[in-house]
């Protein structure tokens, strides 16, 4: 069981802090194009399962996706939403603090877009730096959690695809989250997936450079198709994801000598 923020009063939420849950789990996704089968809402349809998932799996409160992300780089196709890396990290700051002054004391940003990372530093790091050391701030990434489980999941060699092939922009990880998310939203035989060997060479180079996504993709697009991509595929992924993110949760609970503040052990 979890506690769904919007759904709740404020005197729920006050009787559920009282009694000591205070964790809280932010997800934050985007508003993005996805190439020719993915929906615009990829990320935070993403956010959303495996933030529920996390919740669910902590006994702790959700709140509602931070929809919009830090996408100046998808501007060019059109519907994509953007904030700028600065507005992001105000609005992030600014609910860490919010949230922080009504008694909550574990604060997970639960990131599912990558544009999103250095705004999000920024955010939690001035929270942080607002709110001082009472008050336990991470920074969740929904990749990573899935990172040592993907092989397996998608049913390919372990070594044979690098990770950032299977998380990739519109890539396999994101067709079987969003066939799990709503299925009318995928449009499987439009699939057009630039490799991503240039995205990985300029990401590791030592000087990488400041550049748009149609540097890397016509369609907007890289990143592999290859193994299952279904709804058990992506059911498979949430899971694997929310156990890994509970599991790394509670090791920085006990490593930065927090108490627990969630309901499920």
């Amino acid at each position: 069981m979890y506690y769904d923020l919007e759904r709740m009063t404020h005197d729920d939420v006050s009787a559920a802090i009282a009694a000591g849950t205070t964790t809280i789990i932010l997800p934050v996704g985007a508003i993005e194009q996805h190439g020719y089968h993915c929906p615009m809402g990829m990320d935070s349809m993403v956010a959303e399962l495996v933030g529920r998932q996390f919740a669910e799996k902590l006994g702790c409160f959700y709140a509602p996706v931070q929809k919009y992300g830090m996408s100046m780089n998808h501007k060019s196709f059109p519907g994509s939403m953007a904030l700028t890396p600065t507005t992001l990290a105000l609005v992030v700051r600014d609910l860490i603090v919010g949230l922080a002054n009504h008694g909550f004391k574990h604060i997970v940003v639960l990131n599912s877009h990558g544009g999103n990372t250095a705004a999000l530093g920024v955010g939690t790091r001035e929270a942080k730096d607002l709110l001082g050391g009472d008050v336990l701030i991470a920074n969740g990434r929904v990749s990573e959690a899935m990172r040592d489980s993907f092989s397996e999941i998608i049913g390919v060699e372990p070594g044979a695809m690098d990770p950032r092939e299977f998380s990739g922009h519109g890539s396999v990880m994101e067709i079987a989250l969003a066939l799990l998310y709503d299925p009318t939203t995928v449009k499987p035989d439009n699939v057009v997936l630039a490799p991503i060997d240039k995205v990985i060479a300029n990401e590791r180079s030592s000087v990488s450079v400041v550049t748009n996504i149609e540097a890397y993709s016509e369609s907007g697009t890289f990143g592999s198709d290859t193994g299952a991509f279904d709804e058990g595929v992506g059911e498979r992924l949430v899971d694997a994801a929310a156990e890994q993110l509970k599991r790394d949760f509670l090791q920085a609970l006990e490593m930065f000598g927090h108490a627990r503040g969630v309901a499920a052990s």
